[in-house]
């Protein structure tokens, strides 16, 4: 069973559309031809991407304002494996965001265990000097917020398709 976990998906612009009846099919990214860079570029460009579903399952406060912060985040004591994409709010937490589609094998297994791999193994030290700025150059937030939120990560997999069961585990978070 195929399952979305967002009602929306995408946009569209209709104007000038002569017909719509059958000319759209729900298509996963292998089908497409898109890659995982991808999804990765559109989450660091739009944050509400994945940040938009939390928002609706209750998992972070609908005003809690994220900015994109890095992509590839190195984690050393776990050998250098890589955050995909990296967030923070405006008060400190970390969104580590694990892009996965689905003909990956690894979405269907392993990707639930590294993204907590990442959370259990990032350490101050690993991210970036500066975090984002705002439009008027000051820092988002504050290096010291990060450090005392850094064990309070949001770990979110983005994929453009999920195993059932990989989304049963966003029903059992901690509080």
């Amino acid at each position: 069973m195929d399952r979305y976990l967002s009602r929306t998906v995408f946009g569209a612009d209709f104007a000038g559309a002569k017909t719509l009846t059958g000319s759209y099919s729900l298509k996963n990214a292998s089908e497409i031809g898109f890659k995982e860079d991808w999804l990765q570029t559109a989450i660091a460009e739009n944050v509400e991407l994945v940040l938009g579903p939390c928002r609706e399952g209750n998992f972070i406060p609908q005003d809690e304002e994220w900015r994109f912060w890095k992509r590839e985040v190195a984690i050393k004591e776990a050998g250098g494996i890589s955050i995909d994409v990296l967030l923070v709010s405006e008060f400190g937490r970390l969104g580590i965001i694990e892009t996965k589609l689905f003909h990956n094998p690894e979405a269907r297994r392993a990707v639930v265990v590294q993204a907590i791999e990442y959370a259990i193994h990032l350490s101050i030290s690993d991210l970036p000097n500066e975090t984002p700025r705002t439009a008027e150059g000051q820092p988002f937030v504050e290096l010291d917020d990060v450090r005392d939120k850094i064990q309070e990560p949001l770990i979110i997999i983005a994929g453009d398709q999920l195993d059932p069961r990989a989304v049963k585990l966003s029903k059992c978070r901690a509080r």
